[in-house]
């Protein structure tokens, strides 16, 4: 006995009776409307809101830590600077045509062999992250806008002719609580000098308002034995102008 099978294969007169006997998927598929998209985008505002402060923190922790490093650079270059000059520390003003001051004198222990007395700005060693440049106008001047300033109230402002006395690093008792170098401020100074710049490369000491806070209100200091620690301008101790024979160093408060 022979079983015939048979096959049946359904016909569709129309493509709508096809698609009615597609099985269909349950989801429904739309677009966000307007509504929706406007939630989302003030969810993602408020969140970038909470979060920026956090990231700027982060930011200027990072740039803290350069500032640091690079102080802690310079401190190793000078200790060498007195090495090759018999223990004598720069001034803040070397003298000389062009001007020669204490940053072109570290230059060649900071990777830069030769000053380049025409540049019209400072060299990157010796900028603070944290200090904008500041463009003045086109000039070789520019290049005094440094973000560290010298302790010339103690350490030497100028040097010429015949007066060429520099400290020596042996006169310092306590160089671990003697400030050398230390962040500046980018403001006319005493005398309102212009161009502006001429205070960058200096430390003011004698007011606290000419002390740079911009590292969470406090400065970064180098002191001469080489490590570096932060301060508010309350924490230094330092001699009035026309005092500084009395005082001995400029430096920090005992407590620390």
């Amino acid at each position: 006995m022979h079983l015939k099978v048979s096959t049946y294969t359904p016909r569709f007169s129309t493509k709508s009776q096809f698609l009615l006997m597609t099985p269909q998927s349950s989801a429904k598929h739309r677009a966000f409307s307007l509504m929706e998209m406007l939630i989302v985008l003030g969810i993602i505002v408020v969140l970038t809101a909470l979060l920026f402060p956090a990231l700027q923190v982060v930011i200027e922790r990072g740039r803290n830590a350069v500032c640091v490093g690079r102080l802690r650079a310079i401190g190793a270059g000078l200790l060498q600077y007195t090495t090759d000059n018999n223990g004598k520390l720069p001034y803040a003003s070397m003298g000389g045509t062009p001007a020669r001051y204490w940053f072109d004198a570290l230059n060649p222990y900071m990777g830069i062999p030769e000053t380049d007395f025409n540049r019209t700005e400072p060299y990157p060693w010796q900028l603070c992250p944290s200090k904008p440049f500041n463009k003045y106008p086109e000039s070789n001047n520019r290049r005094q806008a440094v973000g560290y300033g010298w302790n010339h109230q103690q350490f030497g402002n100028a040097r010429s002719g015949a007066v060429r006395v520099e400290r020596l690093l042996s006169e310092v008792t306590i160089p671990s609580r003697t400030i050398i170098i230390a962040d500046s401020l980018d403001i006319p100074d005493a005398l309102s000098a212009i161009p502006p710049i001429s205070q960058n490369r200096l430390l003011y000491s004698w007011i606290v308002n000419l002390l740079a806070k911009r590292h969470s209100d406090q400065g970064n200091y180098l002191m001469l034995d080489g490590h570096v620690m932060a301060f508010k301008g309350s924490d230094i101790v330092a001699p009035a102008p026309g005092t500084g024979a009395t005082i001995p160093w400029w430096g920090i408060k005992q407590e620390y």
